[in-house]
């Protein structure tokens, strides 16, 4: 994992990221899909569908690569 804030995070702290990271990618909810960075965890693409009736259209494309994303770190 080069370049990746994985490295400073605890182990403990990195298990849980990737189970969850999994679950989302493998089961996620309706209308959500996400696309993780498989070189490092803490870079996350997601995309939230919605209804078409929103001003900012149907779909919403989120990008996370942020050393400080976790709050508990």
């Amino acid at each position: 994992m080069q370049n990746s804030n994985v490295e400073n995070l605890p182990p403990h702290i990195i298990r849980l990221v990737y189970k969850e990271v999994t679950t989302l990618t493998t089961d996620p909810p309706d209308g959500i899909k996400v696309f993780p960075n498989e070189e490092d965890l803490t870079d996350l693409q997601v995309t939230i569908e919605g209804p078409g009736d929103l001003s900012w259209g149907r779909t919403l494309d989120l990008k996370q690569g942020s050393q400080t994303w976790l709050p508990w770190t």
